[in-house]
Parts: structure tokens; C-alpha cells; sequence
């Protein structure tokens, strides 16, 4: 862990420091990337967080049409204040290192929930599809877990 405080512009003066306390923050805000999976390593056209008229984007309204295999991409980003039009930033490193799971995942379309018994880890090669029979507008809902690194910063 680091701590740094700095005085920026044409700061002029003396800062003096007293009662401080610094702990470890585990915030983060869930993000995911949903595509249509064609064939392993084949993905559609359409990002089906988003609509398309069938008149103006012809290709990505075919390809977010259900019967599909939709893939879901889960990750973290650094938490904001801001909820609506901020670019977030992924946290790649704690994401590569395998400290983020999902659980209790429900795929709004009135099948059983997944991942109830056992977390699963997410990581940028494991991320988990669901089969959507019937067209729609579906909430996904569940919960993402970070875990704290061990001594070494390596495992959960």
C-alpha cells in the first residue's frame, strides 16, 4: 500500500498533518460487456445492452434476436461517484490476479439462477454464456465478490 499527499498549482504555504488514518478500500463497481457467441472465438455484431431498430441497424438487430447464446464479460471497474455518462476504468491488475467472482446469477428469463452453491471465478478468458430462447428485455441480476490478495498479492 502507498500514500502519497501532494499540493498541486502555485500552492504556497505549509500543510501540517495530524490524526490521519489509512486503510485498504475494496470498493468497486460491477461492469459487463454481453455478446452474442456464434462459435468459440465467432462473436455478433450487436452489444445487447443496447436496442436496434430493425429499419436502421439491420445487421446488429438480426444479431441480438433470440434464439442466442449470449456471452456475458463481468468485470470491475474503479468506483465513481458518478453513475450515468463517466468513462470507467477497468481494475486489470486485481482482475488478472483472479480475485473476482460472481454469485446467485439471475438471467432474467425465468430460468433457474446459476452459481448458487459455488461462486465461479470470472477472469478475461472465463466468462459465462446463457442461452436466451425467446426475444426480449431481460435484467440480469447477481453478485460480484472481490477477494483480498493474500501476503504476496497473488491469490485469494
Amino acid at each position: 500500500m502507498f500514500f502519497m499527499i501532494q499540493a498541486a498549482g502555485t500552492f504556497l504555504g505549509r500543510v501540517l498533518i495530524d490524526d490521519i488514518e489509512m486503510f485498504e478500500s475494496f470498493d468497486f463497481t460491477p461492469d459487463v460487456n454481453v455478446v452474442k457467441k456464434i462459435s468459440a472465438g465467432n462473436y455478433g455484431t450487436a452489444d445487447l445492452t443496447k436496442y436496434y431498430d430493425k429499419e436502421l441497424q439491420p445487421e446488429q438487430y438480426k444479431d441480438s434476436q433470440a434464439p442466442l447464446t449470449a456471452q456475458f464479460y463481468f468485470y470491475p471497474t474503479y468506483k465513481t461517484d458518478k453513475i450515468f455518462d463517466v468513462s470507467r476504468t477497468p481494475m486489470y491488475r486485481d482482475f488478472k490476479k483472479g480475485l473476482f467472482y460472481i454469485y446467485d446469477v439471475n438471467w432474467g428469463d425465468g430460468s433457474s439462477n446459476e452459481f448458487v452453491d459455488k461462486p465461479v471465478q470470472i477472469s478475461e478468458q472465463q466468462a459465462p454464456c446463457h442461452l436466451y430462447t425467446t426475444n426480449g428485455i431481460f435484467e440480469v441480476t447477481g453478485t460480484m465478490i472481490r477477494m483480498k490478495p493474500n501476503d504476496t498479492g497473488e491469490k485469494p
